[in-house]
């Protein structure tokens, strides 16, 4: 796990779309689930997990080297967002 998300992260950096689609793949399940707790509402959580990675993809500066610390600040960012 340690060596691909390594990968993945390096690839979304040099903004590869596999590597994108891979940390999509990755973090939005568990995304929605948080969204959805708070909103009730598949397409608004939906919109929240799409919000969140668009803007930590179009500012790789916001990418985490670990992914635990990658999933907290995720879920950070969803949660923030679906009260807002």
């Amino acid at each position: 796990m340690e060596a691909d998300y390594r990968d993945i992260i390096l690839g979304c950096r040099k903004e590869r779309q596999g590597a994108q689609l891979a940390f999509y793949d990755l973090f939005a399940p568990a995304l929605y689930a948080s969204a959805f707790r708070l909103l009730n509402s598949d397409w608004e959580a939906e919109e929240v997990v799409q919000e969140v990675l668009l803007r930590v993809l179009t500012n790789t500066s916001l990418l985490k080297d670990e992914p635990d610390e990658m999933q907290r600040f995720l879920k950070r960012i969803a949660i923030n967002m679906s009260i807002d």
